[in-house]
């Protein structure tokens, strides 16, 4: 109660100067936080890219499919360097590797890839070689044709290709 007196007896230049400076001080504050948090940010995706320059290093002296889809996906979906990332991705498809299993998800990171970059024909061949891969239809079930805005690619597709796991058991 006597803080509340004290203010209610102070004139009125000083009570708007008091809550002008509290919310500068409010202001201040947010501020200081926001820029703490910004470098933060900036300072973690510094080191992510150390990461990355250190992982890319590694993979030119030992390459393997693992650092391989890696460097495709962060270099073509985090970063947005399509050019890099097609060049690691058409890489992965070269490497011996103990087992096809992801083929068809590195062919159809390229058609997303080249798409990207306006090279529809090359989109088109690799996400009809995706989708020929794909034993098991992930591509279509899980939606991610039109979740990449591959549709217009996919649907210069042949029927045949889209419905060749149709018949399964």
């Amino acid at each position: 109660m006597l803080g509340h007196n004290i203010f209610e007896r102070m004139s009125k230049r000083k009570k708007i100067f008091i809550t002008l400076s509290s919310i500068a001080i409010l202001f201040l504050f947010s501020a200081g936080a926001y820029l703490y948090l910004e470098a933060k940010s900036f300072h973690e995706e510094l080191l992510g890219i150390e990461d990355l320059k250190e992982r890319e290093e590694n993979f030119l002296k030992n390459p393997t499919v693992k650092e391989c889809a890696y460097l495709v996906d962060k270099f073509g979906f985090a970063l947005k360097e399509y050019d890099k990332a097609i060049k690691y991705g058409e890489q992965c498809l070269t490497l011996d590797r103990p087992s096809e299993s992801i083929d068809w998800l590195i062919n159809y990171w390229l058609a997303d890839l080249y798409n990207k970059t306006g090279d529809f024909n090359k989109a088109k061949f690799y996400l009809m070689t995706a989708l020929k891969l794909d034993s098991e239809n992930r591509i279509e079930e899980s939606k991610w044709i039109e979740q990449s805005e591959l549709q217009k690619v996919y649907d210069q597709i042949p029927v045949e290709i889209k419905t060749l796991y149709d018949k399964k058991p």
